[in-house]
């Protein structure tokens, strides 16, 4: 498994891997495109790094475990994020009434990538409403009085990239 839980990885960056649950047996690690990432062994631990042109590509990497002469094998797909391209904004609601609530949901596109990358997003709001609950890829929004409110989204893996939307408070 991943240390971080994860099994996605920039362009250029590192994730560590673990064989858990074992301690008396070696680990034997191998990933199957040395094009896409390198990997370096330690033991029961290893450290993958994705080269800086894999973006949206994967690798799998595996481990083949011994224990007393019997061996298993283990496998795990890895994948590059793309570059985030745009986010797309769909909010449950056009109109609300004061004291009334929208949820707003963000979809994170990437280039090139298989799997994506971090679809989670900032959200900052402005106008007459306030972010009653906030996750990272959708907020819902309590609206304090008429007016127009404007939710935006940010990409937290590119901050460049953003998406607004306005809803009517009636």
């Amino acid at each position: 498994y991943t240390k971080s839980g994860k099994n996605t990885v920039k362009p250029g960056g590192s994730i560590i891997l673990i064989v858990g649950g074992v301690s008396d047996c070696t680990a034997t690690w191998k990933i199957n495109n040395t094009k896409v990432a390198t990997i370096k062994p330690n033991g029961l631990k290893a450290t993958l790094t994705m080269k800086k042109g894999s973006a949206g590509k994967s690798v799998t990497v595996s481990a083949t475990l011994n224990r007393k002469g019997k061996t298993v094998t283990r496998n795990l797909k890895i994948y590059c994020t793309g570059k985030v391209k745009s986010i797309k904004l769909k909010a449950s609601k056009s109109n609300v009434k004061k004291g009334k609530k929208v949820t707003v949901k963000a979809t994170v596109k990437y280039s090139g990538a298989r799997n994506g990358g971090s679809k989670d997003v900032t959200w900052k709001v402005k106008g007459p409403g306030t972010i009653s609950k906030k996750k990272e890829t959708s907020c819902t929004i309590t609206a304090k009085k008429k007016g127009t409110i404007t939710v935006t989204a940010i990409s937290k893996q590119d901050k460049k990239v953003k998406k607004t939307i306005k809803i009517k408070v009636q």
